[in-house]
C-alpha cells in the first residue's frame, strides 16, 4: 500500500464476504430485474418498457410509504401555571450558570431550561478549563437526569434498620467507626462537610483516574502535584501514550490550546504562518495519534525507553532501530524548538510520568503545576487511588469496620474481590444515582442527585471556584453529598445553605455580599479564587526499569461510557468510537500483524485472560494499533446498572488490579462464537456499477497538504469551480429580500483543527430531538445521527495516518434532493436553507437515494417510543413516550414519527430565536433588524471544543465564516463534479512534518498541480476514494 490512498477499513481493502453483504444490502441483487438491467448487458427489458417497469414500482413504493407512516398519535395533556412565575414566559429558552464534577475536576456549564426542566448543556465560555467548549461527557449528562433507570428511593435490606431512625441511625455524629469511600471531588463544601465528621476514615476513590502523573509528580520534585501543560504556547508537543483529545476530563482545554497553535485562517500572509508540531509514541490508536505529525505505534516497554532517552538525552537507550532514529530526530527537533512540551498518559506508571516531569523542568517548558488542598489524602502520606482502595479492602476485610459509606463510585464493579470485602461491614451505605452492582450488595441505597438537580461548588484544575446550581427540584427527593454529610453528622441543612455558609468563609471570604454571591453565579466563576502554579525543583534522579518486549500486554483505556458512570447514557453507547467507529461495545482492538500471528478475526469472540481472570471479548483489526499490545475500553460489561448498560460488552476491571492500566502476561483463546459489531464506518456503500465509473465521477473528499507547502501554495489543490447555470438562479442580494430576511447562511469546517471526538455528534443529538436506535438497528445502517464524523485511513496498515471528516446536510443550492421529492416535503427557503416539512413527508426515500452526501436520517420505526427491543411491535399498541423522558425533548423542534425523512437543518430553530430577539429589540428602526455575526451558534458549533466549525451569514462580507469560505484553501464536496453548490466549505488539512522524517507519508503531498488519487475500493455513495488527477 503505496502513494496518495484513502480507504475506510481493512474489510473494504479486502473486499471481505461481510464487506460485500453491506454492499448488497444497500443495493439488493434484484434491483436490476425490477427495473431493467440493458444498461449492464442484463436481461431486462429495454427501452419504454423498462421505464414502464420504474414507474410501477415506485408509484407503488409511494403509496406504502404513505400507508408505512401512519401511526396512533398520543393523547397530549396541557396544564397551565397556578402562578406564573416572575420574568418568564412560556416556551422561552432561560439559561443558567452551573458546574459539575468529573474525577475531581470542575467544569463549567451554562444549562438551558424551558418551562423549568433543562434540556440542554453546553460549556460556560467565562470558565478557564472549556471557555465555551464541551466534550461528549457534558453534551449527554442532562440525559442522565431523565433516566427511567435512575434511583427513585431509599432501600434498605435489613428490617430491624428499617423499622429505626433509618440509615443515619447507623453513623456516630462524630464519625467514630465510619469508613467512607468517596468518588474524587474538590468541592470547598465537601471538605467542609468532612470536617463534621472527624473520626471517619476517608479514602478517594476513582476506577480510572490521572494519579499516576501525580504519584510521578510526588517521585520527582517531592509533592503530588498537579501537572498543566500549555500546548498554545509549545512549538513542539510531545505525546507518550498520553490522548489529550479523547476521555480526558481536561481533553477541552488541550484540544482549544492545541487547534490555537495551528489555526490557518490568513491565507494572505500565508508566508508568515506559524504552526506547531506533534509527535505521539502509544500503545493505541488515539484521537490523538490520528492528529499527529508524526506517529508510532510501540509496546509499554517501549514508552518507558523513550522517556529514558528523553530525561538522558540519548536516543541509544531505545532498542529498536526505527523507533531510535525516530527519537533521535523528535530529541533534535526539541532543542532547536526553543518551546517544547512532553506529556505522559494516564495508565504510564510513575516512573515515565517522574521522567517527564524533570525532563519539561530541565527544558523548562510551559507546565504549571498546582496544589490540591481538598484533596482528603493530603500531601505527606498521599498515596493513589489504587492504594487508596487496597487500604480501604484490608480495612474491610480485617473485620472492624462499623459503618461503610460508599459515595458516587461503584468498587463491585470496578474492583476484583470487593464484593467479598463489602459483606464483612457490619452496616454499608451506598449513594448514588444508580442503584448499581455496589448499591444491591449495600445494607441501604440513597438516591443522589444530579448536578441539575443540587447546590454545590466545585474546584477547576487552577483552583478556580464554580457554583452548582440547581435548574429543577430533585425528581425523586434525591439529595446531594453535602446535604447527607451534613445528615449523617446530625446537621442537617439545606445544600443552598451549606454553599452560601462556606462561600461567606472560604471562596468569598471578606467580600460575601447579595451582590457578589449573585455575581458569582451569574458568570459561573468566582473571581480572584484561581490559586497561583507552585514553584517546583527536582528532588534527586529518576529511574526507569524499561524492560523489554514480552509476550501480550493488555492496555485499558476510557471509553465512552467514561470509568462505566455513563454506561446507561444511550447518547454515548451510540456515539462511535471515532478511530474504530463501533457503537454499542467494547471491542478487543488488535493490530492488522498481530491479528494475522495468532489467527484473530473481526467479530469473533476471544478469551482473554490475564491475573488469573478471564473475560470473552469480540475483536476488532484496527490498522495503526501497536504490536503485541491489546486494547480494551474499560466502563462496559455490567450486570446490574441499567437497561441500556447491562450486558453490553465486558468488564475490562476484571483483568486488571486496582490502578493498573497496563496488564502484562495475557493470553488469548478462540472460544468460536461470533458476535457482530455494530460498526457505522461502512455504511451506504457504493453499488458496484457505480463504483466502475468512480474514476469519471468522484473527486477528492479530503484535501491535505503540508504545512511547507501551505506556505508556498496556499491552496494545497483545491478547486473552487463556478459553473453555470442553465437558468436564472435564486438571487440573495442584499434589497432582494425585506431586511431581516436577507440572509444567505453558511458553514465552514477546519479539517486541520477538527480532532474528531464526536462532542459535536451529542451536541446535534441533544438539541435536534434524535433518537437512539440501538445495535441491532446501527448494524442494519439505521443510526438516525444528523451529523457523523467518517474516519479515513492512507497509506501502510502497520503505520497509517488518519483524517476525521464531520460531514452533515450541507445545504447544495442545487440540492439534488429537492427535485426528486414526490409532495415538496423538501424544499428551498429564501435564505438558502434546505428544509424539511416532517407533516407532509410519506417517506419516499428517494431524497435519500439522490443524496450524494448520504446525510438524510429515515425513521424506519418510531425509535423515540418504546425501547429499542420493541422497534418491531406495531405502532398501535407500542408504549408511547414516557413523561419522564418527554421532559428531555427541545420544545422548538419537532419529535419526528415513523415514516419521516430527517436531516441536518442548520439548527433554524436557533435562527428563528434570534429573528424574533433583533425584531423585537429594534421594532422602531427597521434597518437594524439583521442578525448580527454571532449571534447564531448551531449546537455543533457551540459544542465544538477547538472550534473548528463557523457559522453564519454569508452576505455580511465581515463575518467569520465569509471570510473563512474565501481563504484558499477552503473546498466544497463534490461540487466540481455535480454543481450541487454546497453551502459548507471545508479548510484542507494540513500536517507539519520534519524534514528527513516520515518521507514516505508526505512525498507527493499536495500543491496546486498535485492533487490526491483516490483508489480503491467501494465507499459510501457520492464519496468513494477512488484516485483522481486534477
Amino acid at each position: 500500500m503505496t502513494g496518495k490512498k484513502y480507504w475506510r477499513s481493512l474489510a473494504e481493502i479486502e473486499n471481505t464476504a461481510e464487506y460485500r453483504a453491506v454492499v448488497e444490502r444497500e443495493f439488493p441483487q434484484q434491483a436490476s430485474e425490477w427495473i431493467g438491467d440493458a444498461e449492464n448487458g442484463g436481461d431486462g427489458k429495454t427501452g419504454s418498457e423498462s421505464r414502464r417497469t420504474f414507474l410501477k414500482i415506485m408509484g407503488a413504493s409511494v403509496a406504502l410509504a404513505g400507508l408505512a407512516s401512519c401511526r396512533r398519535w398520543p393523547v397530549e395533556k396541557l396544564a397551565p401555571y397556578a402562578h406564573k412565575p416572575a420574568n418568564r414566559s412560556e416556551g422561552m429558552p432561560v439559561h443558567y450558570a452551573t458546574a459539575y464534577e468529573l474525577g475531581g475536576l470542575g467544569i463549567g456549564v451554562v444549562a438551558t431550561s424551558v418551562d423549568g426542566r433543562p434540556i440542554k448543556t453546553d460549556g460556560n465560555p467565562t470558565h478557564p478549563l472549556n471557555k465555551g467548549g464541551s466534550d461528549y461527557y457534558l453534551q449527554a449528562s442532562v440525559l442522565d437526569v431523565y433516566d427511567p433507570y435512575r434511583s427513585r428511593e431509599v432501600v434498605s435490606r435489613n428490617l430491624k434498620q428499617l423499622e429505626s431512625l433509618g440509615y443515619a441511625a447507623s453513623v456516630n455524629k462524630d464519625g467514630a467507626g465510619l469508613v467512607v469511600i468517596s468518588e474524587a471531588s474538590r468541592s470547598p463544601s465537601v471538605a467542609a462537610m468532612r470536617k463534621l465528621l472527624p473520626n471517619a476514615k476517608w479514602f478517594e476513590y476513582e476506577a480510572f483516574s490521572d494519579d499516576n502523573q501525580r504519584a510521578g509528580a510526588k517521585l520527582a520534585f517531592g509533592r503530588p502535584l498537579r501537572a498543566v501543560p500549555d500546548l498554545k504556547a509549545a512549538k513542539v508537543i510531545v505525546s507518550l501514550d498520553a490522548d489529550l483529545f479523547g476521555g480526558d476530563p481536561m481533553m477541552m482545554k488541550y484540544g482549544r490550546d492545541f487547534a490555537d497553535g495551528r489555526r490557518l485562517h490568513d491565507t494572505a500572509h500565508a508566508k508568515a504562518a506559524t504552526m506547531n508540531r506533534l509527535y505521539v509514541v502509544e500503545c493505541g490508536f488515539t484521537n490523538t495519534g490520528s492528529m499527529a505529525d508524526h506517529r508510532r505505534g510501540v509496546t509499554p516497554a517501549e514508552v518507558a525507553q523513550v522517556a529514558e532517552a528523553l530525561l538522558t538525552g540519548d536516543a541509544g537507550k531505545v532498542q529498536a532501530a526505527e523507533l531510535r532514529t525516530f527519537v533521535g530526530k523528535m530529541m533534535e527537533d526539541i532543542k532547536s524548538s526553543g518551546a517544547a512540551v512532553v506529556v505522559a498518559g494516564a495508565r504510564q506508571p510513575k516512573e515515565v510520568h517522574a521522567a517527564v516531569a524533570q525532563f519539561n523542568a530541565a527544558i523548562k517548558a510551559p507546565v504549571a503545576y498546582y496544589a490540591d488542598p481538598e484533596d482528603p489524602r493530603g500531601e505527606e502520606n498521599w498515596t493513589t487511588h489504587g492504594e487508596e482502595i487496597k487500604a480501604a479492602m484490608d480495612l474491610l476485610n480485617g473485620g472492624t469496620v462499623e459503618t461503610l459509606l460508599i459515595i458516587g463510585c461503584n468498587p463491585v464493579y470496578s474492583v476484583p474481590g470487593f464484593a467479598a470485602a463489602l459483606q464483612k461491614a457490619k452496616t454499608s451505605i451506598h449513594f448514588g444515582i444508580y442503584e448499581d452492582e455496589t448499591g444491591k450488595l449495600c445494607t441501604w441505597h440513597v438516591p443522589k442527585a444530579h448536578y441539575l438537580e443540587a447546590w454545590g461548588d466545585v474546584r477547576s484544575f487552577d483552583g478556580t471556584v464554580s457554583i452548582t446550581q440547581p435548574l429543577i427540584q430533585p425528581l425523586f427527593g434525591a439529595k446531594s453529598t453535602i446535604e447527607l454529610l451534613a445528615e449523617l453528622a446530625g446537621k442537617p441543612q439545606a445544600g443552598y445553605d451549606i454553599v452560601r455558609g462556606v462561600a461567606k468563609a472560604e471562596y468569598l471570604k471578606g467580600v460575601f455580599n447579595e451582590w457578589a454571591w449573585k455575581k458569582a453565579l451569574f458568570n459561573g466563576v468566582v473571581e480572584n479564587s484561581a490559586r497561583k502554579p507552585e514553584t517546583v525543583a527536582a528532588q534527586g534522579a529518576v529511574t526507569l526499569s524499561s524492560g523489554k518486549n514480552a509476550g501480550l500486554s493488555l492496555a485499558l483505556y476510557r471509553g465512552m461510557a467514561y470509568d462505566g458512570r455513563f454506561a446507561n447514557n444511550g447518547w454515548l453507547q451510540e456515539l462511535p468510537d471515532p478511530l474504530t467507529r463501533i457503537t454499542w461495545e467494547n471491542a478487543l482492538i488488535v493490530s492488522p500483524k498481530t491479528a494475522a500471528q495468532l489467527n484473530i478475526k473481526n467479530d469473533f469472540v476471544y478469551a482473554v485472560t490475564a491475573n488469573g481472570q478471564t473475560v470473552e471479548a469480540t475483536a476488532y483489526v484496527l490498522p495503526g494499533q501497536a504490536d503485541d499490545v491489546l486494547g480494551l475500553a474499560v466502563g462496559y460489561g455490567h450486570t446490574g446498572l441499567g437497561y441500556l448498560a447491562d450486558g453490553v460488552g465486558v468488564n475490562a476491571y476484571s483483568l486488571a488490579k486496582p490502578g493498573e492500566f497496563v496488564v502484562g502476561g495475557v493470553t488469548l483463546a478462540a472460544t468460536g462464537k461470533y458476535n457482530r459489531l455494530a460498526t457505522v464506518q461502512d455504511h451506504n456503500v457504493i453499488d458496484k456499477v457505480s463504483n466502475a465509473r468512480k474514476e469519471v465521477l468522484i473527486p477528492e473528499l479530503v484535501v491535505e497538504g503540508t504545512f511547507k507547502e501551505f506556505k508556498d501554495k496556499p491552496k494545497l489543490g483545491t478547486r473552487n469551480v463556478v459553473s453555470l447555470s442553465m437558468w436564472n438562479e435564486h438571487k440573495y442580494d442584499r434589497g432582494t429580500h425585506p431586511v431581516g430576511f436577507d440572509h444567505r447562511w453558511g458553514m465552514a469546517i477546519d479539517l486541520t483543527t477538527c480532532i474528531g471526538c464526536g462532542t459535536c455528534v451529542v451536541a446535534c443529538q441533544s438539541e435536534n430531538n434524535i433518537p437512539i436506535v440501538g445495535k441491532e438497528q446501527v448494524i442494519l445502517g439505521r443510526e438516525m445521527h444528523w451529523l457523523r464524523i467518517d474516519r479515513y485511513f492512507k497509506h501502510q496498515k502497520d503505520n497509517p495516518q488518519a483524517v476525521h471528516q464531520p460531514l452533515m446536510c450541507v445545504h447544495c443550492e442545487m440540492a439534488p434532493c429537492e427535485a426528486v421529492c414526490p409532495v415538496a416535503a423538501t424544499t428551498h427557503s429564501v435564505e438558502g436553507i434546505n428544509m424539511m416539512t416532517y407533516n407532509r413527508c410519506i417517506g419516499t426515500r428517494y431524497c435519500s437515494n439522490n443524496c450524494p452526501y448520504k446525510v438524510r436520517r429515515f425513521n424506519f420505526f418510531d425509535f423515540n417510543n418504546g425501547t429499542k427491543n420493541t422497534v418491531y411491535t406495531p405502532n398501535i399498541i407500542r408504549e408511547d413516550l414516557s413523561d419522564l423522558l418527554r421532559m428531555s425533548k427541545n420544545p422548538n423542534v419537532s419529535v419526528r414519527s415513523r415514516g419521516v425523512m430527517e436531516k441536518c437543518t442548520y439548527c433554524i430553530q436557533r435562527i428563528e430565536a434570534a429573528r424574533i430577539q433583533v425584531r423585537k429589540e429594534n421594532r422602531a428602526n427597521p434597518e437594524k433588524l439583521r442578525i448580527g455575526d454571532g449571534m447564531v451558534q448551531t449546537a455543533c458549533q457551540q459544542s465544538c471544543p477547538t472550534n473548528a466549525i463557523v457559522f453564519g451569514d454569508l452576505n455580511d462580507k465581515e463575518s467569520r465564516v465569509s471570510k473563512l469560505h474565501a481563504v484558499a484553501h477552503s473546498y466544497k464536496l463534490l461540487d466540481p463534479e455535480l454543481n450541487t453548490k454546497p453551502r459548507t466549505v471545508y479548510l484542507a488539512k494540513v500536517r507539519n512534518p520534519v524534514d528527513g522524517l516520515d518521507g514516505n507519508l508526505y512525498e507527493n503531498g499536495g500543491g496546486e498541480t498535485e492533487g490526491f488519487y483516490f483508489e480503491g475500493h467501494d465507499d459510501h455513495a457520492g464519496h468513494d476514494h477512488g484516485d483522481h488527477k486534477h
